[in-house]
C-alpha cells in the first residue's frame, strides 16, 4: 500500500479558493440536491426539549439557542454544541424520543429531539 498526498483545492496566490473550485463545489452541491433522500434530511429541522435537575422542561428551536439561554461554554470556537447535537440526532434516528445528557456545574440536564 503506497501513501498518496491528499488532493488540495486549486489556489490562488494568496491561498485561497480559486473561483473555478468554488463553482465546481456550488455545482455539486445543487446537484446533490435531485436526490430526494439528500433533500428530505436537509429539510428535516428539530427543536429540542431540555430537561433541568430541577425537572422542568423548556423547548428551545435548536441546541445552540439552548446552550445560550441556559449559559452553557460553548467552547472556544463557539461550536462545542455541534458535536453534542450531531450525537444526540444519532441517538433519535436509533431510538426516537431517546435523551442526551449534558453536565453543567456538576448538574445534569437532558436533551431531547424533537421534530417540528
Amino acid at each position: 500500500m503506497t501513501n498518496t498526498p491528499k488532493a488540495r483545492k486549486p489556489t490562488n496566490p494568496r491561498g485561497k479558493a480559486t473561483q473555478a473550485h468554488r463553482h465546481n463545489i456550488s455545482v455539486a452541491v445543487a446537484e446533490s440536491w435531485k436526490d430526494p433522500e439528500v433533500a428530505r434530511k436537509r429539510g428535516t429541522h428539530n427543536e429540542v426539549d431540555v430537561t433541568s435537575p430541577d425537572g422542568i422542561t423548556t423547548r428551545f428551536g435548536s441546541t445552540k439557542k439552548a446552550f445560550r439561554a441556559l449559559g452553557f461554554d460553548d467552547g472556544p470556537g463557539g461550536n462545542r454544541h455541534i458535536a453534542f447535537r450531531t450525537a444526540m440526532k444519532a441517538a433519535h434516528v436509533t431510538k426516537p424520543g431517546s435523551a442526551a445528557a449534558w453536565v453543567h456545574d456538576g448538574q445534569t440536564f437532558l436533551f431531547r429531539v424533537v421534530d417540528k
